[in-house]
């Protein structure tokens, strides 16, 4: 191999390395924001969840009394 083939090589190779992290970078902005969402909703499922139960309290307290 020439060295004006190997420089070819090395170069290609070291751009496909910089595209890798900066999809890298992409790729974990996306999961964090997709994590957030997963964390809004879980909050909103466990709102949602303790608004029943605090109804649902309220019901059996009524017909208690």
């Amino acid at each position: 191999m020439t060295a004006a083939a190997f420089r070819k090589i090395e170069r290609g190779l070291l751009e496909a390395l910089n595209i890798a992290q900066v999809g890298d970078g992409e790729i974990a902005d996306r999961l964090t924001k997709e994590q957030a969402a997963q964390d809004a909703i879980r909050a909103r499922i466990a709102a949602q969840g303790q608004r029943h139960e605090a109804v649902k309290g309220r019901s059996a307290g009524e017909r208690r009394g």
